[in-house]
């Protein structure tokens, strides 16, 4: 079964949505004041995210920063280094490329918790009507 890009970035959305509410609940906010009235205050998720994520995750961060108060600081790069980074200075997600990385995350008691949201498969792309007759890597 085939899954359109459309279709798997909608799913996308909805998975990172729900950790995103996930992460809402589970942080404390700090008590209000006496005598002061409660006001929902922005949150800031620390958010490291595989460079090859970025175009997506940019557009659906901003969509769900449009109806929840939530920013997000988004860290752009390799997986590797983003892993290096989130081990001196922390965060709330990590979008790899790779499901290694979020392994050896999980291995160093980084990540509580790993959802798979996407995955990725090799494609050959050919003429219309293939032509060359091309079947496979070894027709390239």
């Amino acid at each position: 079964m085939r899954i359109g890009f459309g279709k798997l970035m909608a799913a996308s959305a909805v998975v990172i949505a729900a950790l995103i509410g996930a992460l809402m609940f589970t942080q404390q906010s700090p008590p209000a004041q006496p005598g002061t009235p409660a006001k929902a205050s922005p949150s800031t998720l620390l958010l490291y995210c595989a460079a090859g994520l970025q175009p997506t995750i940019s557009e659906i961060t901003a969509a769900y920063e449009t109806s929840h108060p939530v920013t997000f600081e988004m860290k752009i790069g390799g997986s590797g280094s983003l892993l290096s980074q989130i081990v001196v200075g922390g965060g709330d997600l990590f979008l790899a490329a790779d499901r290694q990385y979020l392994d050896a995350a999980s291995q160093k008691a980084l990540a509580t918790q790993i959802v798979a949201i996407a995955y990725q498969f090799p494609v050959i792309l050919v003429q219309k009507g293939n032509p060359k007759k091309i079947s496979g890597l070894n027709d390239l």
